[in-house]
């Protein structure tokens, strides 16, 4: 068994959206990549479209990832293979708002035990080869970028699906399994052809990881995520409101493929509000016709658009608004095993006392959501830090 990162797996064209095993002939080069391959004359680049590629505060950090990536070594790149960076997202935003009066605050307060905890997770940015020249008489497509020989240029935006991760969570197993086969289902040509809406409502307590449960099925899927939190909908008129939605469904195209998760869909048309007027909201009706863009576009595009609402109130839901999402995916309260799964990834890179029961505190935890758990363990780092102080 051969385990490859998922960028190569991409770029080799194996099919990661599936489970199914896949067989692949490697055959040991008698030279070495350096003496094989020629040297590429120009090479052009493409940022990927997504939500991250397009904001505008991460431009410098994720150009400079780029330059870091191919200053590490010599890079062996075919026309269209994917080019995957990470970037610290937070920092980036940080580092282009702070003094240097800031940066000199002390690193051991509160937000700097949550980045602890947190363990500064790396954030993916994908760049795509559209171009590759070659001058040498033996040139098969492939071609090695040397930073001093080979001139490099980033231009231009092109839309494409991204290596998908191969790490399953272990938490919320069958919901997940649900979820990721329903927006499979959205992904295959003849939801296109039949202009099928995949629609999806996760609902669940606040708290219980419904944002985390999207992401993780786009990232397996190798789709973009697009979030909109419904709250930030909300406005002086319900023309506005629409004209908003419409704006980012425009988005949503653009960074196709991609998930557009709607958070806190609720707030848009509550059962009570239809109650005490008699009639459906008017953001009900573009929400409809949003949806049928979205399945029109995947057609004449060839890029599907997913999209999945969450909500801690069903009940709260207008009919017509509930009719959107015809399939839906329920997330219960963790149970004392999944509890103590996520207290395990949550203190994964946190120093623990040998006093500390994490089997003991998945037991007295009954009812706690993950938003709990987290808060939990990150008011037990502060308090250690204060400790820690007084002693000095």
């Amino acid at each position: 068994m051969v385990y490859l990162q998922p960028r190569l797996a991409f770029n080799l064209q194996l099919d990661m959206v599936d489970d199914e095993p896949c067989t692949l002939y490697l055959r040991r080069a008698s030279l070495s990549i350096s003496t094989q391959l020629p040297i590429a004359s120009t090479i052009t680049i493409a940022r990927v479209s997504s939500p991250r590629a397009a904001d505008r505060t991460l431009l410098a950090a994720n150009l400079q990832a780029l330059t870091d990536w191919f200053r590490g070594c010599s890079r062996a790149v075919r026309q269209n293979d994917i080019i995957h960076v990470t970037i610290d997202e937070e920092q980036a935003r940080i580092g282009s708002m702070v003094t240097e009066a800031e940066v000199e605050m002390d690193p051991r307060d509160e937000a700097a035990v949550a980045s602890h905890i947190r363990a500064s997770e790396a954030n993916d940015v994908y760049f795509k080869v559209t171009k590759l020249s070659c001058t040498a008489t033996e040139f098969d497509g492939t071609a090695r970028v040397v930073p001093s020989v080979t001139t490099v240029s980033q231009t231009g935006v092109a839309q494409s699906r991204a290596p998908s991760s191969i790490v399953r969570p272990s938490g919320k197993a069958s919901e997940y399994d649900s979820l990721v086969a329903i927006l499979r289902s959205g992904m295959h040509p003849w939801a296109a052809e039949l202009q099928m809406r995949c629609t999806v409502l996760v609902t669940g307590v606040r708290g219980v990881g419904k944002r985390t449960l999207v992401a993780d099925a786009a990232r397996q899927l190798g789709v973009h995520l697009l979030e909109l939190n419904c709250y930030e909908l909300q406005s002086d008129s319900e023309a506005k409101t629409m004209a908003v939605l419409n704006t980012h469904f425009d988005r949503a195209m653009a960074f196709a493929p991609c998930v557009l998760l709607l958070k806190h869909i609720e707030v848009l048309a509550k059962k009570s509000t239809v109650a005490e007027t008699g009639q459906e909201p008017l953001i009900t009706m573009a929400i409809d016709e949003g949806l049928g863009r979205l399945a029109a576009a995947h057609r004449s595009r060839g890029h599907p658009i997913m999209v999945v609402a969450t909500t801690d109130d069903v009940d709260a839901l207008s009919i017509r608004l509930l009719g959107c999402f015809p399939q839906q995916v329920e997330l219960a309260v963790p149970d004392e095993q999944q509890r103590y799964r996520i207290l395990c990834s949550l203190t994964e890179h946190v120093p623990l006392a040998l006093d500390v029961s994490l089997v003991d505190m998945a037991n007295q935890t009954a009812a706690f959501v993950a938003k709990d758990l987290k808060h939990i363990v990150h008011q037990a780092a502060i308090q250690a830090l204060a400790r820690a102080r007084q002693v000095r």
